[in-house]
């Protein structure tokens, strides 16, 4: 799980616009598919457990959707 939380960190650029390609209604948020969807194109090796284990992580309002601000949050508080 930690190696997947700092191939995030590193690809806050990437993963922005990632979020704007997944987020199809346009609402700001990616779901948990979306999610896996969003770290298969930045290339990451990962199982979908851990996928969902990070997403629920930064999930933190717990609404089955991450928005950006949400993701970026915890992938700054992982970086440091």
């Amino acid at each position: 799980m930690d190696d997947l939380k700092m191939a995030l960190v590193g690809s806050l650029t990437k993963m922005h616009d990632l979020f704007k390609e997944w987020d199809v209604d346009g609402n700001g948020m990616i779901d948990k598919s979306e999610f896996r969807k969003a770290v298969n194109a930045l290339g990451v090796q990962t199982t979908d457990a851990t996928c969902d284990a990070v997403f629920d992580e930064y999930d933190a309002d717990l609404s089955g959707e991450i928005e950006y601000k949400e993701y970026v949050r915890y992938a700054l508080r992982d970086m440091l």
